[in-house]
């Protein structure tokens, strides 16, 4: 299964429970799980390699621009509060700390992309 799929499937895991989480519980886009309460990890190039990944597939039919715009509805700060809300409160603040870090990656894509589609 890709990384992709494995991830997606995480979220609909989730999505569908009501137990408490962790910090470690979260589907972070990350090819490598961040280590306890990290968000050092949460870096433009590290969370591009791990949207961008699948894409490079010949069979792949989804873009960037779509990539980037699913995970921005996933991640946006109001869409998050579902999750935050289940977290257990020694880790709220990292997980609050994570999920704003990786929204600010993906609007940082979101411009790149759209500066390299539409050049001044």
């Amino acid at each position: 299964m890709s990384r992709w799929r494995e991830y997606d499937e995480r979220w609909k895991a989730l999505a569908a429970s009501d137990k408490a989480l962790a910090f470690a519980n979260i589907p972070w886009p990350l090819l490598t799980a961040p280590s306890s309460r990290d968000t050092n990890a949460f870096t433009l190039p590290a969370i591009s390699e791990f949207l961008f990944e699948s894409l490079s597939v010949r069979a792949n039919s989804v873009t960037k621009k779509s990539r980037i715009r699913s995970s921005l509805l996933r991640w946006h700060p109001d869409k998050s509060s579902l999750v935050v809300g289940r977290v257990v409160a020694e880790d709220v603040d990292a997980v609050r700390e994570g999920i704003h870090a990786v929204f600010h990656c993906l609007k940082r894509l979101q411009d790149d992309e759209r500066d390299h589609h539409n050049p001044v």
